[in-house]
């Protein structure tokens, strides 16, 4: 897929609910790190957005294009979780795949939605920034 930068692109996937962010990252050595589990739901993420994107050429959004991004997120129970620990993950597990470097990502709005049946999962729009 190659991109025409003179139009701003956009593009709507949706997302396996992220782990928590403790379960995301470690600190170790005054160090932070991907733990196993971290790194499985990225690998995860990539199977799952490859189905979805059908792209060859990743990432879809290289530097140094200016991003914004807007989350939906359908938590799976009613428990109480931040929405930025929510979007710190799902930022994270991008990068690579949608971006290059969540660095590039300007303007992020996020909500949590919680409705009656079977959600689990975040609606995420990507879009560039004119």
């Amino acid at each position: 897929m190659k991109w025409n930068h003179s139009v701003p692109w956009e593009i709507t996937i949706e997302a396996p609910w992220p782990p928590s962010v403790n379960k995301y990252w470690r600190a170790f050595q005054n160090r932070m790190y991907v733990t196993q589990k971290g790194k499985e739901y990225k690998a995860h993420m990539r199977k799952y957005l490859l189905l979805q994107l059908d792209a060859r050429d990743l990432p879809l959004f290289p530097k140094p294009m200016k991003l914004e991004c807007g989350i939906e997120a359908y938590p799976p129970d009613k428990r109480g979780r931040d929405v930025d620990n929510i979007q710190k993950v799902l930022l994270d597990s991008l990068t690579g795949i949608i971006w290059e470097d969540d660095v590039q990502v300007y303007k992020v709005s996020a909500e949590k939605i919680y409705q009656e049946g079977d959600k689990n999962y975040c609606i995420v729009t990507i879009k560039e920034m004119e």
